[in-house]
């Protein structure tokens, strides 16, 4: 089971997912006509649950990719 690639991978990404998210968020946020206090706010409090729920999410179907190729390879 190889995770050293995809965490570097992981890393590099979710920062920039996670800003991309937040940004669009927040312009979301703002057209329907929050205040940018209340946006920010909203576009926080979102970015932070899809990330706790991506990055589990992402190990464990890099998991079960691995299973796979483990299988395919004997």
């Amino acid at each position: 089971m190889k995770v050293g690639n995809n965490w570097k991978r992981v890393v590099f990404v979710a920062p920039i997912l996670g800003i991309l998210l937040f940004g669009v968020q927040t312009v979301i946020n703002v057209a329907f006509g929050y205040s940018i206090q209340r946006a920010l706010g909203n576009s926080a409090f979102i970015t932070v649950g899809v990330v706790i729920v991506w990055i589990p999410m992402f190990l464990i179907l890099n998991f079960f990719n691995n299973k796979k190729k483990e299988k395919a390879s004997k």
